[in-house]
């Protein structure tokens, strides 16, 4: 088992809580979590701890990747949240998510987008600070049940895949900076807070807009 935390820095790790069973767990920089040790071969990823995207009504700090860059983020034409992204980039590699955990607005999400997956709803959101929570206790039990039933229904896992070439398009938070076009990305450019880079890849379309 493989964990990778994608959490900012990726340097949230609680190691004395970490599981026996992680044979590697991943840190640094989450723009290379994909392509690091390991992922290649991983037969299915659990997205532990997502939000919904930004302007999900009474969602629990509703945002999508950062709150402080993106106001809205859209894969091919339709609203992205972090879900859509990491399923989309997941897909490329023909790797499937198999489960996500958060509150009850994200589980909504995951499931109109992947209606396969196994969801872990351990809060009931009631607003951006406001939501209502399982104890340890209890949200640990659910999880773990989440995590088995992913894991039993494997076979019926499907990938997340985008149309080529992937679009993104991003509209900013205020003041927030622009890209330039590189030789790997091209970007129209709408206003100067919106634009759109176009590339081969669900990665390169995503990361390209810092």
């Amino acid at each position: 088992m493989i964990f990778q935390d994608g959490h900012g820095s990726g340097l949230n790790v609680i190691w004395d809580r970490l599981s026996p069973d992680v044979d590697l767990c991943i840190t640094g920089s989450i723009k290379n979590r994909y392509f690091e040790k390991g992922i290649k071969d991983a037969d299915g990823v659990i997205l532990l701890g997502y939000h919904a995207m930004a302007g999900t009504p009474d969602a629990l700090l509703e945002h999508t990747m950062s709150s402080v860059r993106y106001q809205n983020i859209w894969l091919n034409g339709e609203k992205a949240g972090e879900v859509a992204i990491d399923a989309a980039i997941l897909g490329d590699m023909d790797i499937p998510v198999i489960m996500v955990s958060g509150d009850d607005k994200v589980c909504l999400e995951a499931k109109k987008l992947l209606p396969w997956i196994e969801c872990a709803c351990v809060k009931e959101s009631m607003g951006l600070a406001t939501t209502a929570l399982l104890p340890p206790h209890k949200s640990d039990e659910v999880l773990r049940q989440a995590i088995h039933n992913a894991i039993a229904r494997l076979s019926e896992m499907k990938l997340y895949k985008l149309s080529k070439p992937v679009k993104c398009k991003v509209e900013v938070t205020e003041r927030q900076p622009i890209p330039r076009e590189t030789n790997r990305v091209s970007i129209e450019y709408e206003d100067a807070r919106t634009y759109t880079v176009t590339a081969d890849t669900a990665f390169d379309a995503f990361y390209g807009t810092y």
